[in-house]
């Protein structure tokens, strides 16, 4: 939990309904309740936020919206960050991105986003040396968060894989079952489960991959 840790600070909290309403938990609390609980503003969309002065400077975003919405909520951002860059190449804070699973829920998606990445990087190819980590031309990092890679049945299959006991992986069947499959059959759950572009397969599914 962010608020937990001594070293962060919840700058403000996005979102477009005023209490939302999850079917995977009915308890959820109104946005003025947690405005109150973390001591930070609220914001109904993210460009409100980003024209806002705690936009302009705060350190990160984290992403944790219906899976649909990830690309262009990655693009504001990413947009954002260039802004920075281009008022002062010299002076710019980064803006570092936490998306959560999956990246997008469309490939040609996820390839554009990385597309936006790589242009920033490249555009600030000069102000880098040998020990700096930021993607570069305002992007500070951009992580997609993906636990289930730190399980340690996770771990021990890449450990295994990195011996080279297996020889040369060429083909992967994988099965996958999972306790929340009702989800996928609920219609009130669109927003984390409905297609987009050119994806196969349930959205919530997609996310688990």
């Amino acid at each position: 939990h962010l608020h937990r840790n001594e070293e962060v600070t919840i700058s403000a909290i996005v979102d477009s309904s005023p209490h939302p309403t999850s079917n995977l938990d009915p308890n959820l609390e109104s946005l003025a309740t947690l405005a109150t609980r973390y001591d930070c503003p609220i914001f109904h969309s993210l460009a409100e936020l980003l024209e806002s002065p705690i936009g302009k400077s705060m350190d990160g975003a984290l992403v944790c919206t219906p899976h649909a919405t990830h690309y262009a909520i990655g693009v504001e951002l990413i947009q954002e960050a260039k802004r920075r860059y281009e008022e002062d190449e010299k002076n710019y804070k980064p803006l570092s991105v936490l998306m959560e699973k999956p990246m997008t829920t469309d490939v040609d998606e996820a390839i554009q986003l990385h597309t936006l990445l790589m242009e920033r990087k490249e555009a600030d190819k000069h102000n880098k040396d040998e020990n700096d980590q930021r993607i570069g031309g305002g992007i500070g990092c951009f992580l997609v968060n993906h636990s289930a890679n730190f399980r340690p049945q996770a771990r021990a299959a890449h450990e295994l894989i990195e011996t080279g006991k297996l020889g040369d992986i060429r083909h992967v069947t994988a099965f996958f079952a999972s306790p929340l499959s009702w989800i996928f059959d609920d219609p009130s759950n669109t927003g984390w489960n409905e297609k987009r572009g050119s994806m196969l397969g349930n959205g919530f599914a997609w996310g688990q991959q």
